[in-house]
């Protein structure tokens, strides 16, 4: 939670630099989303809690745990989010600023109109770098318990360090 915190903050200093630096004619005040998102319902908390059908399941139960065929089980719901901290999270994904040189965001390898991926044989990074490895997609990721290709990230906030602190020409 610390590290969101810490990006949230780092994000709104950089929207008040730039918000400072534009003439008056451009200046328009930043204002978060106050509803959530499709599928999910806002509580008196002001929290965003996912419903689906697929929660009228039973899952993970004695020996006949899964729904289906396969008996997969359903992976646990993140909740809890405010719509404030969800659409501050969008802003991140498409604002190139975070980036080491300011030209490129998680939304340029991570595309939503490509399926959240890049559609590339192998990513392209800052200063126009051939990265070794494709962008995956970013369906589902919330409900993913290691990141990386190589894993060594166990959640969303740490796997997004990586990218944020990236060095040129590494994987």
């Amino acid at each position: 939670m610390k590290t969101i915190v810490s990006i949230a903050l780092l994000f709104c200093a950089v929207l008040s630099w730039r918000w400072m630096n534009q003439s008056a004619e451009k200046k328009t005040a930043l204002s978060l989303c106050a509803t959530c998102p499709p599928g999910f319902e806002l509580t008196e908390a002001n929290e965003c809690q996912l419903r689906t059908l697929y929660q009228q399941y039973e899952s993970g139960k004695g020996d006949d745990a899964g729904v289906g065929g396969l008996k997969t089980a359903l992976p646990k719901v993140r909740d809890g989010f405010t719509p404030q901290q969800i659409d501050l999270g969008r802003y991140l994904f498409f604002d190139p600023v975070l980036s080491k040189d300011g030209t490129v965001s998680c939304a340029t390898c991570h595309n939503p109109d490509k399926g959240f991926s890049d559609g590339l044989k192998t990513s392209v990074g800052i200063k126009h770098t051939n990265l070794k490895r494709a962008a995956p997609s970013l369906w589902n990721v919330a409900f993913y318990k290691k990141f990386f290709w190589d894993a060594r990230a166990t959640s969303l906030e740490d796997q997004m360090t990586g990218p944020l602190y990236l060095k040129v020409g590494t994987p």
